[in-house]
């Protein structure tokens, strides 16, 4: 699997680096935010100020890529996640590729990442496979945009990997 993976972001980033459609390819940091959601398992009385949908894990991400041509986008990503319910906590770096689907004054998009959580302390080490679909929401200057979707995530961890979590996250982020 991770060769497979491996094969097909090579040849996708060589095919799109390959293609000359007059595009300057473009640096950019992007910062995000997601969180998984949750039903609140404690429930819901009607004096009670509570939620009945709670975060069940938070999502911190820093990115550094380049816009290869005007649908493919590749990052470096270093993030930080926590899981409340099972206490847990990962450090992960990895590459993503993004590749926009719907090209108009907004964009849509599929993404894939694949990478290497680590360990030391309470950080658990692992490796973690991505893919999301959402929205890119140009500013009025073009210089900045606002990324909003959801994204399918599995972490495996533990003794030889075989601890699983898996999630569906809610996602924020901020392109400059």
């Amino acid at each position: 699997m991770k060769l497979l993976y491996l094969q097909i972001l090579l040849y996708v980033s060589f095919i799109s680096i390959g293609q000359n459609d007059n595009f300057d390819r473009q640096l950019f940091y992007k910062i995000g935010i997601a969180a998984t959601l949750t039903i609140n398992s404690e429930g819901l009385s009607s004096d009670d100020d509570s939620s009945c949908i709670v975060p069940n894990a938070l999502f911190v991400k820093n990115t550094f890529g380049i816009a290869v041509n005007k649908r493919i986008s590749m990052g470096l990503n270093a993030e930080l996640d926590w899981h409340s319910k099972p206490n847990l906590l990962f450090f992960t770096i990895y590459p993503d590729i993004r590749y926009n689907i719907i090209q108009k004054d907004d964009n849509g998009f599929i993404r894939f990442g694949y990478g290497k959580m680590f360990g030391k302390g309470e950080l658990n080490e692992g490796t973690l496979y991505k893919i999301g679909v959402g929205s890119e929401h140009f500013h009025e200057d073009f210089e900045r945009s606002t990324l909003f979707g959801l994204e399918f995530t599995q972490k495996s961890f533990g003794f030889k990997e075989l601890d699983k979590l898996i999630s569906v996250s809610i996602f924020l982020e901020i392109i400059f």
